[in-house]
């Protein structure tokens, strides 16, 4: 089974904006070649969408700071 995932890649830049329908949502861009532009979506998560974005900072924090 193929895996799938969002691959941030060089060049790539983020800014919260609205998706094609109208979502609020992260875009990811790619300024270094052209490409379908990528899109983190947090779906309908109501109150937690706070603590949700709070995990995920913390999770990119932890792999920034990981030694590999």
């Amino acid at each position: 089974m193929e895996q799938e995932g969002l691959y941030v890649e060089y060049g790539d830049t983020f800014k919260v904006t609205k998706d094609p329908d109208g979502y609020k949502a992260i875009r990811v861009n790619n300024s270094a070649w052209v490409e379908e532009p990528r899109w983190l979506h947090f779906g309908n998560i109501d109150g937690d969408k706070r603590r949700l974005i709070e995990d995920l900072i913390y999770a990119l924090e932890q792999l920034r700071d990981s030694q590999d």
